[in-house]
């Protein structure tokens, strides 16, 4: 009767571990900052939205939303020229670069280089222009007085990029007459988007579940976002960032792949994808920046 006893109470014990244990993991999972909470060590904010359930095609509808100031600086790293033996998953870049911030950069070959321009603190690690992609994150302006923006090769000449410290060339998502610059496609996966702001803000957003790039186009021109133009980096496993300011530390990794199989479906949450190059976002260098003419 006593081990009886006894066994009972440890049961009703682990149960109850084990029930807080489920609860933190779902609270952790279930995140949601419906109003901007500030960012100590960057100047902006942090939010999160809902897709619509029928653009979502696997996984959760959440969208992270990290809201920039127009003076930050967004610095491309590659593994080789930052001191890692190989490509690492955001976490690790993190913990390597000692930043508040960190998120994937643009898309990559089979040998792990950058597709298309990058450059970070004034170095070229990758000056092959790309010539079918058309976005560009410019950052860091060597005259001190342009902000942070998202250029358009079909509008912009390419000598812009030599204005500026750090460049980033990725795909054309989303041009400032609202107009989606991706075909359509069946193609669902993980995504991490920049864009611009009418203020002249630089969002980084990021979507939990896979989403189809056309579908998300269309969601953000017809978002309260004031995006004017928007830029696709990669996605899939290798959608991913890292947060460390104040008392908020977030890391998300993409758990859906843009893979055609009759498994596609499934999460691969054990899996961290290992990226050779990232984006850190810190403060300007430099003060002076001019802010926009309609910026509050």
């Amino acid at each position: 009767m006593k081990f009886q006893t006894r066994f009972t109470l440890r049961s009703k014990v682990m149960l109850v571990i084990l029930g807080l244990t489920a609860l933190v993991c779902i609270l952790f999972f279930q995140q949601e900052y419906r109003h901007p909470v500030p960012l100590a060590a960057l100047d902006g904010d942090v939010f999160t939205r809902r897709l619509p359930s029928d653009l979502v095609r696997r996984g959760s509808s959440k969208v992270w939303i990290f809201r920039l100031a127009a003076d930050a600086e967004f610095v491309p790293y590659y593994y080789a020229d930052a001191g890692l033996s190989g490509p690492a998953s955001v976490d690790v870049w993190m913990d390597h670069l000692q930043v508040p911030l960190v998120f994937n950069a643009g898309q990559y070959d089979e040998k792990n280089q950058h597709l298309g321009w990058l450059k970070g603190d004034g170095r070229w690690h990758s000056k092959q222009k790309s010539k079918v992609w058309e976005g560009v994150l410019l950052s860091g302006a060597l005259d001190s007085q342009h902000p942070a923006r998202i250029a358009d090769l079909s509008e912009t000449p390419d000598s812009v990029v030599e204005g500026y410290q750090h460049v980033v060339q990725s795909m054309m998502l989303l041009d400032q007459r609202g107009h989606s610059r991706v075909r359509e496609s069946e193609r669902d996966a993980c995504r991490t988007v920049v864009a611009e702001d009418q203020l002249g803000h630089i969002l980084v957003i990021f979507t939990e579940g896979a989403v189809r790039l056309n579908d998300l186009a269309r969601w953000l021109a017809e978002s309260d976002l004031g995006i004017v133009r928007a830029m696709n980096l990669d996605g899939g496993r290798e959608s991913q960032f890292a947060l460390r300011s104040g008392s908020l530390h977030i890391h998300r990794f993409g758990r859906f792949a843009t893979i055609r199989s009759r498994l596609a479906w499934l999460p691969m949450p054990m899996e961290r994808g290992e990226i050779p190059a990232v984006i850190a976002v810190r403060r300007a260098a430099r003060s002076g920046v001019a802010p926009r003419a309609n910026d509050d």
